[in-house]
């Protein structure tokens, strides 16, 4: 059977990906204040301008949420982030005579770094689905568990989940090295084993 490549726009990048964390979390933090929200078109713009290519998601999203505020520039008193298409426009313009939004985004930006750097830590995987959260909401936290649930159950089906011996860690993907997981191992001791019903 024939299988079609996945068209270029369908695959989201890692960029992408991090750019909706990264508006997500923005629209949680504003929403007490929805005026003085950072416009998407600044969000994408300064995360294209920080982004370093390649790393894991939260690699990226650390880094970004560093880099992301070089890149506003000061001229005059004013705040400038240039369209990179047409440098006539400023797409901070709205901050002209509203130091609060400036603000706002200092502080927010700042907030998500700290976040974001709290899910990657490693506190287990419980420990950053719970982190998720607090700081996306809980439906994508639960969309994210369940997603992992499932590439950890396909792993253990075909044979490309291992455990190495001694340790508990357990590894998956076809570079994964230990012990195979049986594919029909119940995680209650004996793989066959059944329930005895007493007389």
């Amino acid at each position: 059977m024939e299988i079609e490549d996945i068209p270029e726009p369908m695959i989201k990048t890692t960029l992408q990906q991090a750019t909706q964390l990264l508006k997500r979390h923005r629209d949680l933090y504003f929403t007490d204040h929805l005026d003085d929200r950072p416009a998407s078109i600044i969000l994408t713009t300064l995360a294209a301008m920080a982004y370093p290519g390649g790393d894991s998601l939260f690699e990226v999203l650390e880094y970004l949420t560093v880099r992301m505020p070089t890149h506003i520039d000061r001229v005059h008193g004013k705040y400038v982030l240039l369209n990179p298409v047409d440098d006539r426009e400023n797409y901070l313009d709205r901050w002209d005579g509203h130091p609060r939004r400036a603000e706002w985004f200092f502080r927010w930006i700042e907030q998500a770094a700290q976040d974001f750097s709290a899910i990657a830590r490693p506190i287990g995987l419980n420990g950053a689905i719970s982190k998720m959260g607090q700081i996306l909401g809980q439906r994508p936290a639960e969309f994210a568990a369940e997603q992992l649930g499932r590439g950890s159950h396909q792993a253990r089906l075909t044979g490309q989940m291992k455990y190495l011996g001694g340790t508990g860690v357990v590894t998956t993907g076809a570079t994964a090295t230990g012990r195979l997981v049986r594919p029909g191992h119940t995680f209650h001791s004996d793989i066959n084993a059944r329930p005895t019903r007493r007389p």
